[in-house]
């Protein structure tokens, strides 16, 4: 009776870890959200972390040289939630023996409608980033460089932010200017007009 009563209750005790261990799982597997982009056809994979305390509901990607971005890597529905940590595929060919790992912009669109662009990002070599915003919403990537050591994005991305403002400026500018000299330009031909009909009477 004793030796039932003892596999009886090491029955329970193993059918209670195995239970256990498959509420384990199931919770991890539910708490592991879905990766970004498809893994088929995909070169690269790339984790990232979003750190802006922000939601982001649109994820993009184009290559370094390319004027546009492609669709909308995230799922109908699907939001980067602030505090993931997510896989995203980039897809793309092998580089040439001797030749430099490609470069890519990703565009991500948060549930505010703000949008942040990393410029530039190396693929290949680092595998895992975080994805932050300065005080001032320039959004940078911080990560371990291949030596182990503590880099980020943040000057680059400041740059860049400053080259896009000086265009914009110089643009706006030329564009006055050329307001400017098609009103003069107006002005001048009115004003010869009506001296042409003084002199005509």
């Amino acid at each position: 009776m004793e030796r039932v009563r003892r596999k009886t209750a090491a029955g329970l005790l193993a059918l209670v870890m195995i239970l256990h261990g498959w509420g384990y799982a199931l919770a991890a597997e539910e708490e592991s959200p879905a990766p970004i982009g498809q893994e088929e056809g995909a070169l690269y994979a790339l984790t990232i972390e979003n750190g802006t305390e922000r939601d982001i509901t649109a994820v993009a990607l184009k290559g370094a040289e390319d004027e546009d971005f492609a669709d909308n890597l995230l799922a109908e529905g699907d939001v980067f939630e602030a505090g993931q940590v997510r896989t995203v595929y980039i897809p793309g060919e092998e580089p040439e023996e001797g030749e430099e790992a490609p470069m890519c912009d990703i565009r991500f669109i948060a549930e505010d409608t703000d949008i942040y662009v990393l410029h530039g990002m190396p693929i290949g070599g680092v595998e895992t980033y975080t994805l932050l915003l300065s005080e001032d919403g320039v959004a940078y990537v911080s990560y371990e460089d291949e030596q182990g050591e503590a880099a980020d994005t943040l000057e680059a991305e400041q740059a860049v932010r400053q080259a896009e403002e000086e265009a914009a400026a110089a643009a706006a500018a030329a564009e006055a200017a050329a307001q400017q000299s098609t009103q003069t330009t107006t002005t001048t031909t009115n004003s010869d007009g009506c001296l042409s009909d003084a002199l005509f009477w």
